[in-house]
């Protein structure tokens, strides 16, 4: 019985793709507040997910890219031309400043990595684990920078 709803939604999806593009364009707030409210009560959802298909998603990945070399080699160019400071850091920090023993915020000894909070201080750089290292990028705090560390320094310059 379930599989035949789920055909029949696939079909209807696929039979009535600009009328239902409309309608989410038309009512975007009302599926982006339903969007947050379902991410609050579920939040480990998307992170369990990724990891229960983990190898599936890279395949994925492998998969596209190997489909779209032009596209990734055109974006590698852009990115480059955009941020010369940083692949000037980041392909000479990886040689000049060793990652320490464990992460500078929490502690942990897993997964390390070079977070350059000032890309035009290319000597300063911190040692951070992996999550604390994305957590840099995906404040949701807002501030003026994405970018945690940065935002620490400028709250101690301010007291």
């Amino acid at each position: 019985m379930e599989e035949k709803s789920k055909d029949y939604q696939k079909k209807y999806r696929k039979k009535n793709k600009q009328k239902i593009k409309k309608y989410r364009e038309e009512h975007k707030e009302y599926f982006k507040r339903k969007n947050i409210e379902w991410n609050k009560k579920n939040p480990n959802y998307n992170k369990d997910w990724r990891e229960k298909n983990r190898i599936d998603i890279r395949r994925k990945r492998r998969e596209w890219t190997k489909g779209n070399e032009g596209r990734v080699v055109e974006y590698t160019k852009n990115w480059r031309k955009k941020n010369p400071e940083k692949l000037k850091v980041n392909s000479n920090g990886n040689k000049k400043y060793p990652i320490k023993n464990k992460c500078e915020w929490c502690g942990s000894t897993y997964r390390l990595q070079r977070h350059h909070p000032d890309y035009s201080r290319p000597e300063y750089v911190i040692t951070l684990c992996a999550y604390c290292h994305t957590k840099t990028y995906n404040n949701e705090k807002g501030g003026k920078t994405k970018c945690l560390v940065a935002n620490q320094k400028t709250k101690k310059k301010k007291q």
